[in-house]
């Protein structure tokens, strides 16, 4: 059933796939749009993962915890249904590979 909308102002709004559906930057619906969302952290925090070697670990680990795991990763968790997706095991591996580095310096 397709709804005539004569309202200019909501004409001008874009349609959204329901799976594509997204608010404030986390998908609302286990779609290709959250695995997208995930392989995008993931991504992050492996090219932060190189970059964190090349200072001390103190700062490496203040950098990784404030700025390049929690927030996002925090906002994803709780705004999208991630329960049993599987970029959430590859994120962890890495998360752990950074900070086991970070105890070797």
């Amino acid at each position: 059933m397709q709804l005539l909308i004569s309202d200019p102002t909501l004409c001008s709004f874009n349609r959204v796939n329901v799976d594509d559906a997204e608010l404030l930057g986390a998908p609302l619906f286990a779609s290709r749009v959250l695995d997208t969302a995930w392989a995008s952290r993931c991504s992050e925090i492996s090219r932060s993962i190189d970059r964190l070697k090349l200072i001390c670990a103190q700062d490496a680990l203040t950098l990784l915890r404030v700025l390049f795991s929690a927030p996002r990763v925090q906002h994803l968790i709780r705004c999208s249904p991630s329960l049993d997706n599987p970029a959430l095991a590859d994120f962890d591996k890495l998360l752990r590979s950074a900070i086991s580095h970070l105890n070797q310096l």
